[in-house]
């Protein structure tokens, strides 16, 4: 995707890019919360050493950009807005739209409780060149279900360490026995069940899908009718996207 850049002699691993998303809209739950809880949101300065595409790169997407040339990346995002795939705010959004969005000196809306949940229909950004949180963060969006737990007790230092503004997301809860089949497979709510009976809970959290990744790690031999240890982590990440999809706010089970 890069003409071969990351893949020439000398070059590490630590040396590919960090992927993130465009924050668009200022959804509560982040431009892909598919791909975790928890985000940072970087400053602006860092869009100059970003590209972006239309799509996961793990496809190598052919709508693919930067700010400073960003026709493909509208062109792109107005084919995904056609087809139904995309929501950008405004069925009338025309490409002199969608460009002034992209190169917004003032970002998206800040502080709204409205959930995107997003799952394929994210911008990608590959940020090049190192992240490092102190220089190049200014804001960390974490999951309530971390508030008074050792993870939360982290992200509360990490935040102070990097002068960091710390802001809690509305999150995604869901009652185990509320969990579905499907999209993501009828195995979901086996697994569901499965945290319940090792922890306790009767409502699914980020916490709780991190709980279960840590006993598969830890404590294999529990969870070995429901399948190998790389199976059941992949299976908690499926579980995670059943609530990024079908979840409610915290603040209305919890």
């Amino acid at each position: 995707m890069f003409a071969g850049a990351y893949q020439q002699p000398g070059v590490r691993p630590a040396d590919r890019p960090v992927y993130g998303a465009l924050d668009l809209l200022g959804h509560a739950d982040g431009p892909a919360p598919r791909f975790g809880s928890c985000r940072l949101r970087l400053h602006s300065h860092v869009l100059a050493r970003t590209t972006l595409s239309v799509g996961d790169s793990v496809g190598e997407p052919a709508d693919r950009g930067t700010l400073q040339a960003p026709l493909p990346v509208v062109a792109g995002l107005l084919e995904e807005v056609a087809a139904g795939r995309l929501h950008l705010g405004s069925p009338e959004l025309g490409p002199r739209d969608v460009a002034a969005m992209l190169q917004s000196a003032s970002g998206p809306p800040q502080g709204t409780d409205r959930l995107g949940r997003a799952m394929d229909e994210y911008l990608e950004a590959q940020v090049h060149g190192p992240v490092r949180p102190v220089e190049d963060a200014d804001q960390l969006v974490a999951d309530p279900s971390f508030r008074g737990t050792a993870v939360g007790t982290q992200l509360v230092a990490l935040a102070e360490r990097c002068e960091l503004d710390l802001r809690w997301h509305p999150g995604f809860a869901l009652p185990v026995d509320e969990v579905p089949g499907e999209p993501r497979g009828p195995l979901m709510p086996v697994v569901a069940r499965r945290l319940r009976a090792l922890t306790g809970v009767e409502v699914l959290t980020a916490a709780v899908v991190g709980a279960g990744a840590r006993s598969v790690v830890l404590d294999p031999a529990a969870w070995v009718d429901v399948g190998p240890a790389a199976e059941c982590l992949q299976y908690l990440k499926l579980l995670w996207h059943v609530l990024v999809i079908s979840g409610r706010p915290h603040a209305e089970l919890l």
